[in-house]
């Protein structure tokens, strides 16, 4: 027997999971009741919960700005072989 379950979301959060749930060939019923057919499996919430602390948001700005030089690094053409990478790290 079905039920009807109302719940409010913010419009833009329901579109994109709409077009997410789409994509992978569903209707967004159908994608929340595999997440509640996980949540009763798992017999809890189906993946890890984390608080953001300081550190993470650190280390996420980090990653960017890492991200961005290696990039600027391989513009200008200065990029290793695979080889060359195994052999500074004496990884042959």
């Amino acid at each position: 027997m079905n039920s009807l379950l109302q719940i409010r979301i913010d419009k833009e959060k329901k579109e994109q999971a709409q077009e997410v749930f789409k994509n992978l060939g569903m209707n967004l019923t159908t994608g929340i009741n595999i997440f509640l057919s996980a949540v009763l499996r798992e017999r809890g919430i189906p993946f890890q919960l984390y608080e953001e602390d300081e550190n993470s948001r650190k280390l996420s700005k980090e990653t960017i700005r890492n991200l961005k030089a290696a990039q600027k690094d391989f513009k200008k053409g200065d990029v290793y072989t695979l080889e060359e990478v195994k052999a500074h790290f004496g990884l042959q």
